[in-house]
């Protein structure tokens, strides 16, 4: 029997609901392996998974491996070691959940200026897996979890396409399926960028047909959804992530939804067969109309890849330009690197700003999806 592996970085909520989302549909010669940084909640994500697959008789195996630095040099050498036919990033260096666990001057910022703000340290470790799997000449396959809706297009413009991503637009396509009764599910295609996981303006809805007949209550039907702690959808992310993941493993054809496919900005129904992914747009919708309408939400979300160009929409640029004004308006995505650490500098910064002590103790817990 071959065993085909798939390797997950990250420990954090996403991963964990990936890897038990995974753990409960994988058939046999599925093996998973948690890249994490902290050994003992890397342990910890594997143990979990363990025991899903145990509770749901499913016979998939899981391993950790700690990575301390999650550095390329570290990511190439457990992708040299695994062999994965596929990696999944599902960490990055800036936790989502921040704004609640310790708000301070840098979450006012993003506020302020939007979601978009945090790209470069979003981007952070996917592009090190990405330049890990070059460097080792891996053919594997990349799956993106980290804000893939502008992630994937930088990651693009620099070569280093992705095939897709998980979560944002598979949670409210998820979100909306369910207000169906189970016979009408299938035929539900959505339109969507992350920022629909919130509240939006009528004219900023996100765009959903039944069959090719185009809905008119989107914002009633996701209504369960944006009430729901957002800490919790990962649990739906992970579900819709795992049916997707076994899909391109074995090479069954589903249709699902899923952000960033081929390095395109927004989410998108896709058709998955033979572990290639296509749209799926509805009949009369054009590419170029699903892209539009992604351009546009993107705006609004605070960023944009234009090309080689990593644009801040006015509202961003305002935002930053008290601090970094030399990246108010963008940056070319060849500098990507130095702007990593330019945010990051910023970040902390920031929150020493709103930390009377100039300590760091408070942010042990948010410093990424993978602490």
């Amino acid at each position: 029997m071959t065993t085909e592996t798939l390797m997950i970085i990250g420990s954090g909520a996403l991963a964990r609901s990936v890897c038990c989302g995974l753990a409960t549909v994988g058939g046999p010669g599925l093996r998973l392996v948690v890249v994490g940084r902290d050994r003992a909640r890397t342990d910890e994500t594997a143990y979990l998974a363990r025991a899903a697959a145990a509770a749901a008789g499913r016979p998939v195996t899981v391993e950790p491996w700690c990575a301390p630095d999650s550095d390329v040099e570290q990511f190439a050498e457990a992708v040299a070691h695994h062999r994965p036919v596929g990696v999944v990033v599902c960490a990055s260096l800036q936790s989502p959940w921040e704004r609640n666990a310790a708000p301070s001057a840098w979450t006012s910022l993003l506020a302020e200026g939007g979601f978009g703000l945090s790209l470069p340290l979003q981007s952070a470790l996917a592009l090190r897996a990405a330049r890990a799997l070059r460097a080792t000449g891996s053919d594997a396959w990349m799956v993106n979890g980290c804000f893939p809706d502008a992630v994937n297009p930088l990651l693009a413009a620099l070569g280093l396409t992705p095939l897709c991503g998980i979560g944002n637009i598979s949670t409210i396509a998820e979100s909306l399926r369910a207000s169906f009764g189970p016979n009408e599910r299938d035929s539900v295609r959505v339109l969507a960028h992350h920022l629909h996981l919130g509240t939006v303006a009528e004219e900023l809805e996100a765009v959903a047909f039944l069959e090719d007949e185009r809905l008119s209550d989107v914002t009633v039907r996701l209504a369960g959804q944006r009430t729901c702690a957002r800490t919790e959808l990962s649990r739906v992310a992970g579900a819709a992530a795992g049916r997707l993941l076994h899909a391109l493993v074995t090479g069954v054809e589903i249709r699902a939804h899923v952000p960033g496919p081929l390095g395109l900005a927004g989410g998108y129904p896709v058709l998955v067969r033979h572990g290639a992914v296509r749209l799926d747009l509805p009949a009369g919708v054009s590419q170029e109309q699903a892209a539009q309408w992604n351009a546009l939400w993107a705006v609004h979300d605070g960023v944009s890849v234009d090309g080689e160009q990593v644009c801040f929409p006015e509202q961003a640029a305002l935002a930053l330009g008290s601090w970094l004004a030399d990246r108010a308006e963008g940056f070319p995505v060849t500098a990507i690197d130095e702007v990593i650490g330019e945010f990051g500098d910023l970040r902390e910064k920031l929150r020493r700003d709103a930390d009377p002590s100039g300590g760091s103790a408070a942010m042990a817990g948010v410093t990424g999806r993978h602490s």
